[in-house]
């Protein structure tokens, strides 16, 4: 009889021990990935990641179309995904509710590999929000992902993510449709960049983004000195804010490093101060690139308005090379066709640019830059306007107005 007990111990603790996860797989290498084919598959991924276990270099595929009523995100404030989610590029229609809630979307936080991924519906939080990651931690990697949800949140709100604080961040081919509502660090692609060291490439927004300060088209703002770097990004959206708007991002502070090159906006900006076709502001000794971008949106907004950059100040180094502006350019005080302000900074290039649109303001408005002053070294040429510039007499200059 104890002989008979045991056997029965032993084949139950083999049932166990062999017991499947999710629909199958046991997540080991891309080939035996865990399955994801339903919401009670998700779900469990949740509940044991926000447990502890973040699935450190497992792989997950997705399996099919999924609806899943978020009760809870995978990953919060504590517990982060660290594996690799594979969507195929199968559609994942969200519906979150938790506006009180931080670190929201289909993954709440992560510090690993999300690719090929689709997610429409919609996602409501509070802040770190977005359709696809919440908060991206160090050595994240998103690739092919689009969101096609609507997105509203408080602070740090995007179509892809909302909070990043990695130092090596890559979000490549990636894509929102969806309209994004916020308050401050707003934007299609990444709401705010934290720590620097993003690389974003050939990433377009085509939503409607809307918000208080720190709006844009592809990132919302970069601080705390970090490097980021936007190649082949496009915004076609409408881009809806008050301080700090940008078709590609609205502003570089804290001395960080932007490089921003081949990007294109042609969405229209509405905004009160620092409003850009490319970036609305540069500051606090962050050092900037522009290289090869175009706007053909109307950017509107009261002070510091330019078809390329609303403002540049504050002790850094700044190079403006083969831009172009065809969109109306509408302002107050410091208003360009290239460039709104361009002051205090160290080293000022401008070359190789020029500006067809209408620019109108009422001071300090120029067919190239309403304002042009630097502390060293300063270039301007090679420069060509036929826009019309409109504004009171002897305010108005067909390149600068004030040097």
């Amino acid at each position: 009889m104890k002989k008979l007990i045991y056997i029965f111990a032993i084949i139950i603790a083999m049932q166990t021990a062999n017991a499947q996860q999710f629909g199958g797989g046991d997540g080991l290498s891309e080939g035996t990935a865990y399955l994801i084919e339903s919401q009670a598959h998700l779900e469990e991924l949740a509940t044991d990641v926000n447990n502890g276990n973040s699935y450190a270099g497992k792989y997950f595929i997705v399996m099919n179309d999924i609806i899943y009523n978020v009760r809870n995100v995978i990953g919060n404030s504590n517990r982060r995904f660290e594996g690799i989610f594979d969507g195929q590029n199968y559609k994942i229609t969200l519906a979150i509710n938790l506006s009180t809630t931080d670190y929201i979307g289909l993954f709440g936080n992560v510090s690993g590999v999300i690719k090929n991924i689709i997610v429409d519906g919609y996602v409501i939080g509070n802040n770190n929000v977005a359709g696809i990651i919440g908060y991206a931690y160090y050595y994240t990697t998103v690739t092919n992902c689009k969101n096609l949800a609507y997105i509203i949140g408080n602070n740090n709100v995007a179509g892809i993510i909302g909070l990043e604080g990695s130092r090596s961040l890559t979000i490549t081919d990636c894509m929102n449709s969806g309209d994004i509502i916020g308050n401050n660090n707003v934007a299609g692609i990444i709401g705010i960049a934290s720590q620097g060291g993003s690389t974003i490439i050939n990433c377009m927004n085509l939503g409607n983004i809307i918000g208080e300060d720190y709006v844009g088209g592809i990132i919302g703002r970069n601080t705390g000195g970090g490097s980021v770097k936007m190649i082949d990004c496009i915004n076609s959206g409408n881009i809806i804010g008050n301080d700090y708007a940008g078709g590609i991002i609205g502003s570089n502070s804290g001395g960080g490093y932007l490089t921003t090159t081949n990007c294109m906006n042609s969405g229209n900006i509405i905004g009160e101060d620092y409003v850009g076709g490319i970036i609305g502001r540069n500051t606090g000794g962050g050092h900037a690139t522009i290289t090869n971008c175009m706007n053909s949106g109307s950017i509107i907004g009261n002070n510091y308005v330019g078809g390329i950059v609303g403002s540049y100040a504050g002790g850094g180094i700044v190079t403006i090379t083969n831009c172009m502006n065809s969109g109306s350019i509408i302002g107050n005080n410091y208003v360009g066709g290239i460039a709104g302000g361009l002051s205090m900074s160290y080293s000022i290039v401008i070359e190789i640019v020029a500006n067809y649109g209408y620019v109108k303001g009422t001071l300090y408005t120029g067919g190239i830059a309403g304002e042009y002053n630097y502390y060293n070294n300063g270039k301007i040429e090679n420069t060509f306007n036929t826009g019309v510039v409109e504004g009171p007499a002897g305010t108005t200059g067909a390149i600068i107005d004030d040097q």
